[in-house]
């Protein structure tokens, strides 16, 4: 298996900076996501790792050896792209076995590991179909088929679900996780979407403006987001306030409140929550209040989802569960909600 090492990256259009000194140690075996908005460099970053583009400053290394200056097809990867870019006058087999042809593998060895891949997709039965005979997500089976079949030692995908419908992105998440592990093969993926990275990812790199933002498994987007920016991508809700010293501590002033800061947060000039850990006032010890005015309801079966515009601040949607003791609010009605002291995180 490969690992892959990327020292300090950059690249750049002309005078626009694309990455800025990206730095990833990603693990052999290892399913990594690239994720972020259009424009922030990680279809970049992808090129960078498969020869197709040059950096402008950086290294890039598999294993121990590095690859800057190295050919594409002389690194032994395989891509799979947004569309599945067949050959519209060949055959399933013959697309598949292309690669194989142009590495001049034999034809008996040829048919055998066609077969094996387009089995690994539950495509076998394909073989002799016209790619304009299938379906988009059969086309993407198709195409990723035709990486597997070369045995590559890196597998990139460069947002290959976009086109497809969710039932179909769903079908093909699944099966791309479960042909990553049962291979083991180290995976690159390209995405914008915040789901699709949490369901696949062990690891999320996150990239904004063409930094490094995070590098981190899913759940500490959740728990732990390093930066501000990371926390609002990952649907935190952040404040920020003045700070105020006085003897008894630093205080964070906010349009929502005045929040005492933990010795452990530095000097903070934001602070954050996420707005599912909003529950009913109770009166709990070691919890902030927030008041506001409910904008809209919206029934979601199993939730109700209140729009709170918060007193002087922004709003935040609160879900609440539908049961017998369910808050029955509507629009226009006043709502307290609480968050625990311990939920919040603090940002310089």
């Amino acid at each position: 298996m490969t690992s892959v090492h990327l020292n300090e990256i950059s690249a750049a259009y002309g005078r626009n900076r694309v990455l800025a000194g990206i730095t990833l140690d990603i693990a052999a075996g290892e399913f990594v996501a690239l994720l972020g908005p259009s424009g922030c460099g990680k279809t970049t970053l992808l090129r960078i790792i498969a020869g197709l583009m040059a950096p402008e400053s950086g290294d890039l290394r598999f294993n121990d050896e590095s690859v800057i200056g190295e050919a594409a097809e002389r690194r032994r990867l395989a891509m799979v792209f947004q569309k599945p870019l067949l050959f519209p006058y060949h055959n399933v087999g013959d697309n598949v076995a292309f690669g194989l042809k142009m590495k001049g593998v034999a034809r008996d060895d040829r048919t055998r590991r066609v077969r094996e891949a387009l089995a690994l997709v539950q495509m076998e039965d394909f073989i002799q179909r016209n790619p304009r005979q299938l379906s988009g997500g059969q086309e993407q089976r198709i195409a990723l088929a035709r990486a597997l079949v070369t045995e590559p030692r890196v597998l990139l995908l460069d947002e290959p679900f976009s086109a497809l419908d969710e039932k179909l992105r769903a079908e093909m998440r699944s099966l791309v996780k479960s042909l990553q592990q049962r291979l083991g093969i180290t995976t690159i993926f390209v995405t914008h979407d915040q789901n699709e990275a949490i369901v696949m990812a062990d690891r999320i790199a996150l990239l904004l403006n063409g930094g490094l933002e995070q590098f981190a498994p899913p759940r500490d987007f959740y728990l732990a987001p390093r930066t501000e920016s990371a926390a609002r991508f990952f649907g935190w809700k952040v404040w920020r306030g003045e700070l105020v010293e006085e003897s008894d501590g630093l205080r964070l002033k906010t349009s929502i409140g005045i929040f005492d800061v933990p010795d452990h947060a530095g000097r903070p000039g934001s602070v954050a929550f996420r707005p599912e850990r909003l529950k009913i006032k109770s009166n709990k010890a070691d919890s902030l209040v927030i008041e506001g005015r409910i904008e809209r309801v919206t029934d979601l079966g199993t939730i109700l989802r209140y729009r709170l515009a918060i007193d002087d601040g922004d709003a935040v949607d609160i879900d609440l569960p539908v049961d017998d003791q369910m808050f029955t609010g509507k629009a226009g009605d006043r709502l307290a909600v609480e968050i625990a002291i311990s939920d919040l995180r603090f940002f310089d």
